[in-house]
């Protein structure tokens, strides 16, 4: 019920040989691209604030979407004033959702910039090492109690987050695969493509 709007989809699933082997996922798998591609603008009205511009390739977005880009010069910027009680970055703008998809400092964009009380979402896409960073397990925790919802991408990513939060964030865990445009993923990757933004998972 949180994203009603997939049609065609492809889950990309990788089988690898033992649990050391590393496995390189291309540029070109981009969620927020996808999701954005996915929506009926006929009913929806989308603002994409970019903390920075390293986060996102702006050119992968829908043109319907409203792009807010680049709120801070750098990441360590944004990473510096967002842990703040109190961070220079205010939304005033009235929303339905809020979503924060890339990290904890999206998270805390919409927790502690936002006047809004609407519902808000998070998604969590890796280990809990990388949410709770230089903080504390007590941050997070305090956190993500101002999230309604938060998105993990597989169970193991979910079962590892809710064992190291109370029971509070525990009830508000769901698992959503990570989906890409099937015809997306089969036109891309027949091209030769170069790009820093490379994730390794190992």
């Amino acid at each position: 019920d949180v994203y009603p709007f997939w049609n065609e989809t492809a889950i990309l699933e990788v089988e690898l040989k033992d649990e050391k082997q590393k496995f390189e996922i291309p540029a070109f798998i981009n969620v927020i691209g996808e999701v954005t591609n996915n929506l009926d603008y006929s009913k929806y009205e989308v603002d994409l604030l970019i903390l920075t511009k390293s986060y996102i390739n702006i050119n992968d977005i829908n043109d319907n979407v409203n792009k807010l880009a680049f709120i801070y010069n750098t990441e360590e910027e944004a990473y510096m004033d967002l842990r703040k009680d109190k961070p220079n970055l205010e939304i005033n703008k009235y929303y339905d959702v809020e979503i924060a998809y890339l990290g904890r400092p999206t998270v805390e964009a919409i927790t502690k910039c936002s006047k809004n009380k609407c519902k808000k979402i998070s998604w969590i896409h890796g280990a809990i090492s990388f949410t709770i960073a230089d903080s504390s397990i007590e941050y997070i925790n305090n956190l993500y109690s101002n999230i309604d919802k938060v998105v993990c991408v597989s169970d193991g990513v979910k079962k590892e987050f809710m064992d190291n939060v109370n029971e509070d964030i525990k009830g508000k865990c769901i698992t959503i695969n990570p989906i890409v445009d099937k015809d997306i993923i089969q036109a891309k990757s027949k091209l030769k493509e170069s790009s820093d933004l490379i994730y390794t998972i190992p």
